[in-house]
């Protein structure tokens, strides 16, 4: 069997090492897997010789005249769905995975009518929000598998405390993924942490302009100015509160609880199923300002929330499982039984068809129900 995936991972972005981790389970399922860029190469882009390393063709970029009758993958790839048709047209086959809680434009613009042939969700949450939308639209296969993810990228190292206690914030600079109150929350929370030091990455002159400037305990890093790995090394505690954005399955949750950083997010969105009691889950901006300061003071806790927090970790990245649960959904999609449908049945939202209007261009979708699918023949 063989696979072609429509995008090759970058250096930064969950969607980017979900797509990474999920080729390299792939090979070590032994599918051949062929990887084509829809975009130049990224300077200093470890991934195409990580690929090539373990397996992968590397192929010309965007090379779309080329694809005649191949099984796609395309992770959040807006260059890629819209290619969709013209590649179904000729006997391709799409899987394709959602990253969000809400369908983005490039998605409603060409799957109402063209539908994938199988859609790949991360999370219980997310299906909920998104299955009866595909489900309208005509995708036959919906199924839940937890992103691959590799435990030997994230070695578990807790930071020692010393004279600095430090949380850090990884995220993109949209400004969604940041809260707004973020420095009068920090602020409060600091005043009674020896030491304390707040380091973000992804920093940049707009979040300035809506935040206000970094007060002087803090680092403020421009994206991709340290690995994850380098980052989270730094951090005693990881604050993952957002703005509007509701998270799905965040990938800086696996690869905080792999490197043994405890975790301070909200009680909604995906979260809590990814999270389990292996971090502090909280409900206001008091829970969050409690939390932090019981990371810093309590270090007989914190250090084994570390430890909790990684097998947790383990426990998401249980490779046979995954790769288990991937080889059911090549075999539904590419054998002889392609045309048997693996269903998600969730609850219908009408909101979750209607075109986007006004300034909310760029994601529509069903309200923020939980819902617990169930895969049925």
């Amino acid at each position: 069997m063989n696979i072609l995936s429509l995008g090759c991972p970058r250096p930064c972005g969950g969607a980017n090492v979900e797509l990474g981790h999920t080729l390299l389970l792939l090979r070590y399922m032994g599918v051949g897997v062929d990887v084509m860029p829809t975009t130049p190469e990224a300077p200093n882009n470890p991934w195409p010789s990580r690929l090539k390393a373990a397996g992968c063709r590397i192929l010309s970029v965007a090379d779309y005249r080329s694809i005649r009758n191949r099984l796609i993958l395309a992770m959040q790839n807006a260059r890629a769905v819209y290619q969709w048709p013209d590649l179904k047209h000729h006997g391709c086959r799409l899987i394709y995975s959602p990253c969000m809680t809400y369908t983005e434009r490039h998605e409603y613009d060409v799957f109402r009518t063209c539908p994938p042939t199988a859609v790949h969700f991360q999370s219980r949450f997310q299906a909920g929000r998104l299955a009866d939308c595909y489900k309208v639209w005509g995708t036959r296969h919906q199924v839940i598998i937890p992103g691959a993810f590799q435990l030997a990228d994230f070695p578990f190292r807790p930071a020692g405390r010393f004279n600095r206690f430090t949380v850090g914030k990884l995220s993109r600079s949209t400004q969604t993924k940041w809260p707004s109150n973020l420095w009068p929350l920090l602020t409060s929370a600091k005043q009674k942490i020896a030491g304390f030091h707040f380091l973000a990455q992804a920093w940049d002159d707009t979040l300035a302009a809506t935040l206000g400037p970094p007060p002087p305990w803090t680092e403020a890093l421009p994206q991709e100015h340290l690995t994850a790995t380098t980052f989270l090394a730094r951090c005693h505690a990881l604050l993952c509160l957002n703005g509007p954005d509701v998270e799905n399955w965040p990938r800086v949750g696996l690869e905080a609880m792999a490197a043994g950083v405890p975790i301070i997010a909200p009680r909604s969105g995906g979260w809590p199923e990814m999270l389990g009691s292996a971090a502090l889950l909280v409900d206001s901006d008091v829970d969050a300002i409690a939390a932090i300061r019981r990371l810093a003071h309590d270090e007989p806790f914190r250090i084994a929330l570390s430890w909790q927090a990684r097998r947790r970790a383990e426990e998401l990245a249980d490779t046979e499982a995954i790769a288990e649960a991937w080889e059911g959904l090549l075999d539904a999609v590419n054998g002889p039984d392609s045309r048997r449908a693996i269903l998600i049945q969730a609850e219908t939202h009408a909101s979750a068809h209607r075109p986007p209007t006004g300034s909310a261009t760029d994601r529509i979708g069903p309200p923020p129900t939980v819902l617990a699918p169930t895969a049925v023949p």
